[in-house]
């Protein structure tokens, strides 16, 4: 009996220290498994533009130094904004400059509406958790003024932009032949007058013939715009009559350069007043086939020469005629009754 008490209570000891050694394994087991999971958290990343700041999208938002808090990055490639938390935890890092004159940007405070950053970090319930956030220095702002020649590719008269939407248009200065692309993503800002449409506040306000500046940065080549500033159209002006010179040259074989920028006087027959007009890169023309274009119709300065009938249309630049149509049109036929006589226009009456 005595032996197999031994026995039992030998059982019951060996018993309790397995229980023991199994629960303390399948605890340090979950230990491990909790530590495993997070040492796997996924590391996340954003970078572009910061757009808002603790929900403030003015130009002048930035964070508060050791205050928590949260900022908007979008791509400048793309429609998508990210949402980033900053947490006490958060490291900062960037040069120096205006924001941080006494020393680099190590705090929120440096993290401010229109800086470039890259923000790495770890999903935390779904949100995007920053443990470090690197500033970068801002590049050279860039700017582009004149009026819009194409959008999204589109010369017609009526072509737009489309508001939300990324896109392109092309801006030349009435004063140069040169034409620059300015791409607009979705951080652009516009600025503009009331009009027909309303409020010039997206891209949809901006539209071939529009008088713009606009501010940037160069990004990978490409001139980036952040900010569009759309002006108010300038009241239409009209010449109509005889070309008297062109180019400062009154010969009867004067005639434009194609593509060229000139100017070219327009005299109305029934007075003696005479207008100079200026041809630029964005002027367009329109005409009949005739001598001078036997295999086409007048669609460059070249058609505008000394003698044709023309009425041209344009705004006023610094006090000058800045064309923005010319049309040339056919030439008049001789009166029967005048034989013998200077030429003289019967249709001249239809340029008024």
């Amino acid at each position: 009996m005595a032996a197999r008490r031994f026995v039992y209570r030998w059982l019951s000891c060996a018993v309790a220290v397995s229980v023991a050694v199994v629960g303390g394994g399948a605890a340090a087991a979950g230990a491990s498994t909790s530590s495993s999971h997070r040492s796997r958290a996924v590391v996340v990343h954003a970078a572009g533009i910061v757009t808002a700041v603790d929900g403030t999208a003015k130009p002048t938002a930035c964070g508060v130094a050791g205050a928590p808090g949260s900022f908007a990055v979008a791509n400048p490639r793309s429609t998508a904004s990210t949402t980033v938390d900053v947490t006490a935890a958060t490291r900062f890092f960037g040069p120096r400059g205006p924001k941080g004159p006494g020393g680099p940007i190590d705090t929120f405070a440096g993290v401010c509406v229109g800086e470039s950053v890259l923000a790495r970090g770890v999903a935390v319930s779904g949100a995007f958790s920053a443990t470090a956030v690197f500033v970068y220095p801002r590049r050279p702002t860039i700017h582009a003024a004149g009026i819009v020649t194409a959008v999204d590719g589109t010369a017609n008269p009526t072509a737009c932009g489309v508001a939300g939407a990324p896109g392109s248009f092309a801006v030349a200065n009435p004063r140069s032949t040169a034409s620059t692309t300015v791409d607009v993503t979705a951080t652009t800002r516009f600025f503009g007058p009331r009009g027909p449409r309303g409020p010039i506040d997206t891209f949809a306000g901006v539209c071939v013939g529009e008088s713009v500046l606009a501010r940037g940065v160069a990004v990978s080549g490409a001139f980036s715009a952040t900010a569009v500033f759309v002006f108010p159209r300038r009241p239409t002006l009209h010449a109509a009559g005889i070309v008297t010179a062109v180019d400062g040259t009154a010969k009867a074989t004067a005639c434009g350069v194609a593509g060229a920028p000139g100017s070219f006087a327009v005299a109305n027959p029934r007075s003696t007043a005479s207008t100079t007009v200026d041809v630029t890169a964005t002027t367009r023309f329109f005409g009949p086939r005739g001598p001078r274009r036997p295999i086409g119709p007048i669609d460059t300065f070249a058609g505008v020469c000394v003698g044709e009938s023309v009425l041209a249309r344009g705004v006023a630049v610094s006090g000058a005629f800045s064309a923005t149509a010319v049309f040339v049109f056919p030439r008049a036929k001789v009166d029967p009754g005048d034989s013998g006589r200077p030429t003289r226009l019967l249709a001249s009456t239809s340029l008024h």
